[in-house]
């Protein structure tokens, strides 16, 4: 019988609960359950106050290995124990890398709320991006200090004994010793390492439930502890500290680029080419651990679908052209005028083609933004021009030519406010002194309909 079924044999036979043998060992009935499930094994101290409880040795708590295997003799056996400062070294190279997964959702959601900021993005989505990213920092904060203290607990309980392990041709068997007496034997099979870290100094091996930290000076060159992950042919690879920090970090850099610059160039731009080699990079990075026996996926998946985002939005520019980003020439003027617009009903932007509508010897129109206004706010808006000098019923004869050639537009209407800009003459409704060709917007409004035109034109001034 394994440890969890004599727990389990040796309590009913006691005809305790879960609940009381808890009680008894001061432990919760979830605990003892976990142990007879086989899903978490006792403390040191536990056994020691179970072997009290039941009224039998540790040997038979613990059982025996088989007659066979007694008779068998290992292929190595190693015995080490730790000091206080080796356990701190220990704890940085496995508990702490707990945590990096964490940290890399920390940033990602981090990175996502900045982009949100800069997009100015709904404050709902932006309320529940600052939640969740707030109660995740918290756990982590609580996580990481509930385990820091665990682990200082087992560091007081472990420093005081010797680890011995003896190892097979497929699994080795490690004894825990204290005053000279086994208090804890472990049959661990290769097949149940999960996880390996190389520190340089210390192979540290993880299982679902337990780490194991061995002393590379003490191994031989061929020990079967570097066969920690099998691949088809029986072989394994250790993933070193550099390796997984690439990995994480190129990780964590996809995610960066994927986002910076899907925000700030959207999916038009053959600049994302030159954002390739990260996202590539870490999808190799992904497989090289992967075959080396970690969990290489998340930087497989995030590579590819960054690069092909990446690849797509490049490949977009290549064979359909660039498209320009929509411009909203109301919010350009409100911006540069501080005019406030009323609201508006409707709103509609006609680019110009060559040889279209406006062209002709002296200027060009680019575009055109037509708007309809609620009646009510087209009222309030109608009596605020009317007492803004930069809103004019008739221009200068120097504008003559620009106003007619807007107005050519549409020559069934007269616009009854005009108001003429450009961002680099000190006032409105100005004709440059100087020859050249100028940028101007030209802001038509008809109050019958409650609509205004927004013109962006080129004119040559001779």
């Amino acid at each position: 019988m394994t440890i969890n079924e004599k727990i389990q044999f040796y309590r009913k036979k006691l005809g305790l609960s879960q609940e009381e043998l808890g009680q008894k060992l001061l432990v919760s009935r979830q605990t003892v359950s976990l142990w007879e499930n086989g899903q978490t094994a006792p403390t040191i101290d536990n056994l020691m106050r179970l072997k009290e409880i039941f009224g039998v040795s540790l040997d038979e708590l613990l059982g025996c290995e088989t007659a066979s295997e007694l008779e068998l003799s290992p292929n190595e056996s190693y015995k080490s124990g730790f000091v206080k400062e080796e356990f701190a070294e220990i704890y940085k190279s496995t508990i702490s890398r707990t945590f990096t997964f964490q940290l890399k959702v920390i940033l990602a959601l981090i990175f996502f709320l900045l982009e949100c900021l800069w997009l100015d993005i709904n404050d709902v989505v932006l309320g529940i991006v600052s939640g969740v990213l707030g109660i995740y920092i918290l756990q982590s904060v609580i996580t990481y200090y509930k385990t820091k203290k665990a682990w200082k607990a087992e560091v007081i309980k472990s420093e005081q004994c010797q680890f011995e392990y003896n190892v097979y041709d497929d699994h080795f068997i490690v004894n825990i010793i204290r005053d000279d007496e086994t208090i804890l034997s472990e049959r661990v099979k290769f097949s149940d390492i999960k996880k390996s870290v190389d520190t340089g100094k210390r192979l540290i091996l993880t299982t679902n439930t337990r780490v194991f930290a061995l002393d590379k000076v003490c191994l031989m060159s061929n020990s079967a502890f570097y066969r920690i992950v099998h691949d088809s042919s029986g072989s394994a690879k250790i993933v070193s500290n550099k390796l997984s920090f690439a990995a994480d970090f190129f990780f964590v850099l996809s995610i960066v680029l994927g986002v910076a610059l899907f925000g700030a160039l959207g999916l038009d731009s053959w600049f994302l080419f030159l954002g390739l080699p990260i996202p590539i990079f870490c999808t190799v990075l992904g497989f090289v651990i992967k075959k080396r026996g970690a969990n290489g996926f998340k930087n497989i998946f995030v590579g590819l679908l960054c690069t092909l985002i990446l690849l797509c939005g490049g490949l977009r520019v290549l064979l359909i052209g660039y498209t320009p980003a929509d411009f909203d020439a109301f919010e350009f003027v409100c911006e540069a005028t501080g005019i406030s617009f009323p609201e508006r009903i409707s709103q509609n932007t006609f680019n110009n083609d060559a040889d279209e509508y406006g062209e002709d010897d002296v200027g060009f129109i680019y575009s055109v933004t037509e708007a309809v206004f609620e009646e009510t706010s087209a009222d309030f808006f109608e009596n605020d021009i009317a007492y803004d000098p930069r809103w004019v019923t008739t221009v200068d004869e120097k504008l003559n030519g620009l106003v007619s050639m807007v107005e050519n537009y549409n020559p069934n209407t007269s616009a009854d406010r005009i108001l003429v800009y450009n961002e680099y003459l000190p006032g409105y409704n100005i004709m440059p002194e100087e020859e050249g060709t100028y940028f101007f917007y030209v802001l038509l409004y008809y109050e019958n309909i409650n609509s205004l035109e927004i013109f962006e034109c080129a004119y040559d001034v001779n």
